[in-house]
C-alpha cells in the first residue's frame, strides 16, 4: 500500500473511532418510566352470587345469615368491619379468610371458593361490582387498592335491615273536650269553665263536699 494511501486510511479510521468515543461519552437523556398502576379491585355479580351460596353453607352458622347477626363470630359487614379492613389492600382480608376459615377446616375450601366468598362480602359492604372477576392469587390482590366501599363517616343501619315503625305521636288537643255555649251557660258541677264559673259571677260551686269549714 502506498504511504499516502495508508496515511489517509489511518486518519479516516482514527476519526471514526474518535467520533464513536465522543458519541458514547455524551450524557444519555433520561427516560421516563411510568409506574404501573395497581389493578382495579373488581368482582362480578355472578362471582358474588356464588359466594353467597358458599357463605350460607360455610359461614352463616357463625357470622349469621345477614353477616352481622351471628352468635359465635363478629360481623363481616358494617362500619366496624369496613374500618378494620378498608384501609389496606385486598390481600390481608383474603389471606385471613383463606387461612383461618372455617374454624373447623381452615383452608379447606380452595382459593376459588374463598375468592367467591370475598366477592360476596365486598358486595354486601357496598363495594360496586365490575367487569372482571376477583383474582385468586395473593400477589395480584396485594397490588390492588383498598375496597371501594363507603368510607367510615359515622354510624348507620345495616343494608336490608327493616326498622320498626316509630311510636305514634299523640295530639295533645285530642284530650281537650270541646266547650259549647250550653256548657258555659250551665257548666257541669265539677267544671269551672270561665272566670267566676258562671255568667252571674257568683263564683259558687255546687259540689256538696266543699263547705265553709274546708
Amino acid at each position: 500500500m502506498a504511504p499516502k494511501l495508508f496515511k489517509n486510511t489511518c486518519a479516516t479510521l482514527c476519526g471514526g473511532l474518535l467520533a464513536l468515543a465522543l458519541f458514547f461519552s455524551l450524557p444519555r437523556p433520561l427516560t421516563t418510566v411510568r409506574a404501573q398502576e395497581p389493578d382495579e379491585l373488581s368482582y362480578t355479580t355472578a362471582q358474588a352470587a356464588r359466594g353467597r351460596s358458599v357463605y350460607a353453607e360455610q359461614c352463616a352458622s357463625c357470622h349469621g345469615p345477614n353477616l352481622d347477626d351471628g352468635a359465635f363470630a363478629p360481623p363481616v359487614t358494617g362500619l366496624e368491619f369496613r374500618t378494620k379492613w378498608g384501609q389496606q389492600s385486598a390481600e390481608p382480608l383474603f389471606t385471613y379468610i383463606a387461612t383461618r376459615m372455617p374454624p373447623n377446616g381452615p383452608g379447606s375450601l380452595g382459593d376459588a371458593r374463598y375468592t367467591d366468598v370475598m366477592a360476596f362480602i365486598l358486595e354486601q359492604n357496598g363495594s360496586p361490582a365490575g367487569s372482571r372477576e376477583l383474582l385468586t392469587d395473593t400477589v395480584s390482590l396485594n397490588t390492588m387498592p383498598v375496597p371501594r366501599w363507603p368510607r367510615p363517616m359515622g354510624g348507620g343501619v345495616t343494608r336490608g335491615l327493616a326498622l320498626p315503625p316509630g311510636p305514634a305521636r299523640s295530639n295533645p288537643l285530642d284530650k281537650i273536650t270541646p266547650v259549647t255555649d250550653a256548657m258555659l251557660t250551665r257548666p257541669p258541677e265539677g267544671e269551672w269553665l270561665s272566670w267566676r264559673r258562671t255568667y252571674d259571677a257568683y263564683g259558687f260551686s255546687p259540689l256538696k263536699k266543699i263547705t265553709a269549714r274546708t
